[in-house]
């Protein structure tokens, strides 16, 4: 399967979506410390220490995608 040009411009998209609901989570104080008890977010490395809810994120990335492209 190859990527069309408007499926990278989504990818994009949800990739920001993605971005945006840890950096919530991280804010809100949603993200469960690691085994070192720590958690943060750093979006710009990409970095993730601790337990984000994958589900709320997730689900926020399908919302957006269902917005773009239906359900």
């Amino acid at each position: 399967m190859s990527l069309r040009p408007e499926d990278c411009t989504l990818i994009r998209q949800l990739e920001d979506v993605l971005i945006a609901e840890l950096d919530r989570q991280y804010l809100d104080g949603e993200i469960e410390a690691s085994s070192t008890e720590s958690a943060y977010f750093d979006a710009v490395d990409g970095e993730i220490n601790g337990r984000p809810d994958w589900f709320k994120a997730l689900s926020k990335v399908m919302e957006h995608y269902w917005e773009e492209e239906g359900r």
